[in-house]
């Protein structure tokens, strides 16, 4: 239900106009903090061990079957090198993406959620071209130290589903960013119907590696 008020929030506050120099600036100021905090960027080795539910949802939005595992992952450079199972069943887990989708790689228009009551999070609307696959977005930033706190992302056209979103909330180690709950929402055309799921991730160890 959150994701489906944020995507609605998305069309209505997307703005007619040029963007804002204001939101111009903390835009490029948080891409320039991420990219300096960017665990890819720096091409670092690190693990994450984090625990996954996979909801399947029914016709009436009520979770009808939870699946879950507690995996371990070795990365370099944003991307799985290997993994491996601590607890639970993989196997609906194998493809899991955990990679955080580099936005600021992305041709986006910045502009200001209305009603901005000047306190410490700054929410930013990201706006695409009609006819981009990108997907829309809101950043919530931290206004005086330019890093991301939370960032949320709808795809109005993703293939073989009818919906589909990514929200991630960030944290730092080592002065570096990554992201310590992942979550995703579809609805994937089956055989017969659409399948109704959520997959939720808690990142419980992030480890730097030399």
């Amino acid at each position: 239900m959150l994701l489906l008020v944020f995507a609605t929030a998305l069309t209505l506050a997307r703005p007619a106009v040029d963007t804002d120099p204001v939101i111009q600036y903390y835009w490029d100021k948080v891409r320039d903090v991420y990219v300096s905090q960017d665990p890819v960027s720096a091409g670092i080795r690190y693990r994450l061990v984090a625990t996954t539910y996979f909801k399947h949802i029914d016709s009436k939005g009520r979770v009808e079957k939870i699946d879950s595992a507690t995996v371990e992952y070795f990365c370099r450079e944003g991307q799985v090198d290997s993994q491996k199972t601590v607890s639970g069943d993989d196997s609906r887990f194998r493809n899991l993406d955990i990679t955080i989708t580099d936005i600021f790689g992305l041709d986006y228009q910045p502009f200001s959620f209305p009603n901005d009551t000047g306190g410490a999070v700054l929410a930013i609307g990201l706006d695409t071209d009609s006819l981009s696959a990108n997907p829309d977005g809101l950043i919530m930033v931290d206004r005086y130290r330019y890093v991301p706190v939370w960032l949320y992302l709808y795809y109005p056209e993703k293939r073989g589903y009818r919906r589909f979103s990514r929200s991630f909330r960030f944290t730092e180690v080592d002065s570096y960013v990554f992201p310590d709950s992942i979550w995703e929402v579809g609805a994937r055309q089956g055989v017969f119907s659409l399948e109704h799921y959520r997959l939720e991730t808690g990142v419980t160890t992030i480890e730097i590696l030399p």
